[in-house]
C-alpha cells in the first residue's frame, strides 16, 4: 500500500510540474508586439516614430489610457525634431496626440497639437484630399468638445462633402472617415438637442461603415444610435442599439474602453424606467469602475459617472418612498 500511495503522490508532483504558467491575454500579446517594434535600436526616426504612432493607437482603440502615457512621451520629444522626421509621420503624431488627449480632457494639449498638425498638413496635403478630410474631422471634434458648434459643422460639412465625391467614386479608402464624419454629426446634433437629425445622421453611418473593417466605429455608431433613440423616448429601439455596440465591443475587446462605459451607463438609464432597479445599478456601477481604471477617483469624466450614480440612487430612494 505503502508503495502505492508514493506512486500517487510522484505523478501527482510531475503533473504540478507540467503545468504551464497562464497564457499571456490578447491585450498583453499585441502590446508586447507592438512595443518590441518601438525598442528596435536599427529603427530609423520615422520607423520609430510609425511604430509608436501604432502603439499609441493600440491603447487608445483598447481604452488603457494610464499605459500610454511613455508612448506618448517618447512620441512627443520625437516628432519635434522636424529634420529627422518626415512631416506625414509628424501630422500622423500630432494628430493621434490630439485624439488622445481630447479623450482625456486636457483641451490645451489636444489643440496645441491640432494646430501644429494643420500647420504641416497646410503644406503637404492636397485640400480636396482625404488626408486633409481626416484633419478636418480631428478638428470638427476639438471645436465640439470646446462648445464651438458653428465652427465644428462648418468643418465636418466640408470633409463630409469631400469624402462623399470620393465615396461616389467606389474609393475604399474614405469609407471609415466617411462614417465617423456622419457620427461626428449625430453627436452635433445632440449637443444642439436634435436628436431626430441625429438619428437621421446615423442611419446614414451605418450604411457607410457596413464596408468600414474597423468595427469599432459601427460600435460607437450604435451607442450613439441608442442615445440619440433615448432621448426621444424610444426605450425599446434604443434598448437594440446600445446592446449592439455593447457586444461589437466585446467581440473586438474594447470592454475596457470608456464607451463601453458610456453604453453601460445609457443601459442603466433604460434599466431604471423599466423599474429595473438591479440591473440598472449594476450598469452604472460597472461604468464607474471602467472609467476609474482610465482616469483615477477625480478626474471629470470619473466624476460625471458618479454623479449619475448618485442621482440613480436618490431617484431609486424616492420611488421607494412613493405610494403605490
Amino acid at each position: 500500500m505503502k508503495h502505492y500511495i508514493i506512486f500517487f503522490l510522484l505523478l501527482c508532483l510531475a503533473a504540478c510540474n507540467s503545468i504551464e504558467p497562464e497564457a499571456k491575454t490578447t491585450f498583453e500579446l499585441k502590446e508586447s508586439k507592438l512595443t518590441s517594434k518601438t525598442e528596435k535600436s536599427s529603427n530609423s526616426p520615422n520607423e520609430q516614430v510609425k511604430a509608436l504612432n501604432n502603439l499609441l493607437r493600440f491603447y487608445y482603440d483598447e481604452g488603457n489610457f494610464p499605459a500610454a502615457q511613455p508612448t506618448i512621451d517618447k512620441l512627443e520629444a520625437l516628432i519635434q525634431n522636424s529634420d529627422k522626421v518626415s512631416k506625414r509621420l509628424q501630422v500622423d503624431g500630432h494628430l493621434n496626440l490630439s485624439e488622445f488627449y481630447l479623450d482625456i480632457q486636457q483641451p490645451e494639449k489636444a489643440k496645441s497639437h491640432l494646430q501644429q498638425a494643420q500647420t504641416i498638413a497646410r503644406k503637404i496635403y492636397d485640400k480636396n484630399g482625404i488626408n486633409y478630410a481626416k484633419l478636418q474631422i480631428v478638428a470638427a471634434n476639438n471645436l465640439l468638445k470646446e462648445g464651438n458648434l458653428k465652427e465644428s459643422g462648418t468643418e465636418l460639412n466640408a470633409a463630409i462633402l469631400k469624402l462623399q465625391k470620393m465615396d461616389n467614386n467606389n474609393m475604399v479608402e474614405a469609407k471609415c472617415p466617411l462614417g465617423i464624419g456622419h457620427i461626428r454629426n449625430a453627436q452635433l446634433k445632440i449637443k444642439e438637442n436634435n436628436p431626430p437629425k441625429a438619428e437621421e445622421y446615423l442611419k446614414i453611418a451605418f450604411r457607410v461603415l457596413q464596408s468600414c473593417e474597423q468595427k469599432k466605429y459601427l460600435g460607437m455608431a450604435s451607442v450613439e444610435m441608442g442615445n440619440a433613440l433615448l432621448r426621444q423616448g424610444k426605450n425599446q429601439d434604443a434598448v437594440k442599439f446600445i446592446k449592439q455596440g455593447l457586444e461589437i465591443y466585446k467581440q473586438i475587446n474594447h470592454e475596457k474602453h470608456p464607451n463601453y462605459a458610456l453604453a453601460l451607463s445609457y443601459m442603466g438609464m433604460i434599466y431604471f424606467r423599466a423599474g429595473q432597479m438591479n440591473e440598472a445599478e449594476e450598469s452604472f456601477l460597472d461604468a464607474e469602475k471602467i472609467m476609474i481604471q482610465n482616469f483615477g477617483e477625480n478626474h471629470e469624466y470619473t466624476n460625471s459617472t458618479k454623479q449619475v450614480l448618485q442621482q440613480f440612487y436618490e431617484n431609486r430612494d424616492k420611488v421607494k418612498k412613493s405610494p403605490q
